[in-house]
């Protein structure tokens, strides 16, 4: 037994850049049959087919109705059934980046109430209850490159594209499962037929079990059969026929001789027969009249489960199961209070660390009773259209700011200048403006308003050092200008232009105020003027997810530029800072360095980070020359489900298979496949327009059909043309066997609207279109 790590087609593609391709046309099988969640379809054979012989219609019928089932969904992420909870939801904390699984630790009948459902088992004369809960282990998500060996593909088709991905390192248990007794259960003293329920799976206890044995041994059985004295019943297991014949009983019921197939042997209570790769165990003898009143009951194609309570080690069919430890508290089976097992994908011995990791977009199936599943299956980021910030240091001497901040409009500045042997900014955000000082370059202030940020430029400044100085600014949206007085407001009466050298509202000189040789200041319009009031960040993003961004002035060859993510307010905000700085190889350029912790992909020139609330980075993978950064709308939390898995939860739903004589109880909605042809299908008949039955020479001439041949042809539905009717029908039943395996495996690509008609020819296995046309 292994466990099973099913991977997603496309994975995260939001954050690894790719695109979803070789997606089939809209009527390439399984289409339209199968359409997203959605089964729309019924298969009709005929009445008049034999149904008692090996390839019938009927059983072609109900292999690709089957087929089709098995594609629907039947849980939120791949593997998973139809019963889950998500640990994020149900837990009163967020599942974000960095955070560990456990946040929902102990999932029981609540949650899972057929999963997990509370029962009982009678064991010493007693009915004891018990109670099965999960634990989940405290395995973090992460965004990183995984610990794999050189080809082994991750979220991509190009092995050396070693890409970081969102996962969870498996380092830690992923689960333990639990099932503790009301009372303590004697395992030595269960009679025969009672099961013991372990997630969803039944087991039997193994008779005659002694009181101080230290492992558990259950049964569990894919077929029960009850096999009477000098009688012969079969057994049919993965396909395989088995004759099963009691050939005498002892007359104390301790033992009984039986042959199975070829093979005899006398066996007790509890002993087993392996026939071929099958095992048969003996669960009970009874004999109320001998010799001939006897029965032996026989567990066929049965699987032995063990719980060493020593070693902790758990073992099928006398293998040790990797990545699973078991044990049983109480020391001795006849007094056991709980039942352990402990699931470590990482543990298990593999030629990768494919267990290491569980990536976006992928199922872990427990290897021992295969009914449990965790789904990572995706995260909320929602990125608005064109919403970044961007940071570009990649010029000769500059660093750019290019801020979306959505409606598709982009603002760009040069943030940082190196000029004369010093880093100087370019960017003010309300602090003391010093533009006359500055060789009448121009500057840009970015100012909140009203949630959103203004980005506007210093176009003249007249400084008469009294009441009628004036600034004019350009607004960087539209290049729009607009000339503030000494002492006025500006920005929707939000902020106050007041110049150096004048009198503010309690006749104090501002001198105290504006130093180092500004010319003035914007400060809030609320506000006393001084100097706490001068402004020093601004909010880009909306607040829905708040950002601030926060420019230092440079100081001699370096600079900050630190970007503050809110969240919704139930997390810490998270710091990003970027220092703007001389390149020390080449003093004329400016250089990015940064305090980003992410991965870099190995084998391009880009990395790829992000924040434990969902903004998402990109840069080059050394220098840092730029980056550019994407907020989603709310802090990102993540979607980690655990519950039943869809291999072990296929609904036992009545498949969608009808008699030709039953058409008018199928819906007008549904697309048809109809399986045989005319001259045992009255619907494959209408189809081709032939009297009923017509067989051999006239099927073939109007289909161009003969022997060892198969047809796959696509018409309107009878009465309801906007659905399909697709004949699937051979020359004798095997080619309608042939055609169906056809139609599952190789039609994947294949138009199938109105008027395709395809001719094949092979056997099950190795089949292959001959002709193609439209009709």
């Amino acid at each position: 037994m292994k466990f099973k790590q099913i991977s997603a087609v496309l994975a995260s593609a939001m954050l690894v850049g790719l695109t979803a391709g070789g997606i089939a046309s809209a009527t390439s099988y399984p289409q339209p049959f199968v359409e997203g969640s959605q089964g729309n379809f019924a298969v009709v054979y005929g009445n008049a087919a034999p149904t008692d012989i090996t390839g019938s219609d009927l059983s072609s019928a109900n292999t690709i109705a089957t087929h089709l089932q098995g594609l629907l969904p039947t849980g939120p992420g791949i593997g998973l059934g139809s019963e889950y909870i998500s640990l994020g939801e149900e837990s009163a904390s967020d599942l974000i980046l960095g955070t560990s699984l456990n946040i929902f630790s102990g999932v029981a009948d609540v949650e899972l109430p057929t999963l997990l459902q509370d029962r009982k088992i009678r064991a010493g004369g007693i009915d004891v209850e018990y109670f099965t809960t999960i634990a989940i282990g405290d395995n973090v998500i992460e965004f990183g490159n995984l610990g794999y060996e050189e080809n082994y593909l991750v979220n991509t088709n190009l092995a050396a594209d070693l890409i970081p991905v969102l996962h969870v390192n498996m380092a830690n248990e992923a689960w333990t499962l639990n099932i503790d007794f009301d009372d303590s259960f004697n395992a030595s003293n269960v009679r025969a037929g009672e099961i013991l329920n372990i997630a969803g799976t039944e087991w039997s206890v193994k008779p005659n079990l002694e009181f101080d044995d230290t492992t558990l041994v259950l049964y569990q059985s894919a077929l029960t059969m009850n096999v009477d004295y000098g009688e012969t019943e079969i057994a049919t297991i993965g396909g395989d026929s088995f004759q099963v014949t009691v050939q005498s009983v002892a007359e104390n019921a301790a033992s009984a001789r039986i042959k199975i197939n070829n093979v005899i042997e006398t066996v007790s209570i509890g002993g087993e027969i392996e026939v071929g790769d099958q095992t048969f165990y003996i669960n009970d003898i009874s004999v109320w009249q001998f010799p001939e009143g006897a029965e032996v009951e026989i567990f066929a194609g049965s699987q032995k489960l063990e719980i060493s309570d020593v070693n902790r080690e758990v073992e099928i069919n006398d293998e040790i199961v990797r990545g699973v430890t078991g044990h049983f508290e109480g020391g001795t089976i006849d007094q056991i209070d709980s039942l352990e097992f402990i699931f470590t994908p990482s543990d298990m011995e593999a030629e990768r660390d494919e267990f290491d990791y569980l990536e976006i977009g992928g199922t872990i199936v427990d290897p021992v009773f295969g009914t449990i599943a965790l789904t990572f299956d995706s995260g909320s980021q929602e990125f608005e259209d064109g919403e970044y910030f961007k940071i570009d240091a990649s010029g000769s001497s500059t660093a750019i700011i290019k801020i979306s901040n959505g409606a598709g409009k982009i603002y760009e500045f040069t943030a940082y200048e190196y000029k004369e042997g010093a880093l100087r900014d370019k960017v003010l955000v309300g602090t003391t403006l010093d533009g006359l000082d500055r060789d009448n370059e121009k500057t840009t202030i970015i100012l909140p308003e009203r949630g959103k940020s203004k980005a506007i430029e210093i176009d003249r400044v007249n400084n008469n050092y009294g009441e009628d100085s004036s600034v004019r600014f350009r607004d960087k949206t539209d290049g729009t200008t607009f000339t503030v007085e000494n002492g006025d407001l500006m920005l929707r009466n939000e902020y106050r232009v007041v110049f150096y050298d004048t009198l503010n509202t309690s006749g104090a000189y501002l001198d105290n105020v504006l130093t180092g040789g500004a010319d003035f200041a914007i400060f809030l319009a609320g506000d006393t003027v001084s100097s706490s009031s001068i402004l020093d960040t601004f909010d880009w993003f909306e607040a829905k997810n708040e950002v601030n961004v926060t420019f230092t002035a440079a100081a001699s060859n370096a600079s900050t530029i630190s970007i503050l993510e809110h969240s919704d307010g139930s997390h810490t905000p998270v710091t990003i800072a970027f220092d703007i700085g001389l390149n020390l190889d080449d003093e004329t350029t400016v250089k990015l360095s940064s305090t980003l912790s992410g991965s870099l992909d190995k084998e391009s020139e880009y990395g790829y980070f992000l924040t434990e609330l969902g903004s998402y980075l990109k840069t080059e993978n050394d220098d840092y020359r730029w980056i550019e950064l994407w907020i989603p709308e709310e802090t990102t939390e993540y979607n980690v489900y655990i519950g039943s898995s869809a291999e072990s939860d296929i609904p036992t739903v009545d498949l969608p298979v009808f008699k030709d004589s039953e058409m008018s109880s199928i819906a007008s909605t549904k697309n048809l496949i109809v399986v045989g042809g005319s001259c045992i299908n009255t619907v494959a008949a209408q189809l081709l327009d032939l009297s009923y039955p017509s067989c051999d020479s006239a099927f073939s001439a109007e289909t161009g059909v003969g022997a060892d041949k198969f047809l796959i042809q696509s018409f309107e539905r009878p009465g309801h043309s906007s659905k399909i009717a697709l004949l699937v029908a051979g020359y004798q039943a095997e080619n309608t066997v042939a055609a169906i395996n056809h139609l599952k495996f190789n039609m994947g690509t294949k138009d199938l609207s109105v008027g395709k008609k395809y001719i094949g020819s092979g056997t099950t296995g190795n089949t292959a279109i001959l002709t193609e046309s439209t009709v």
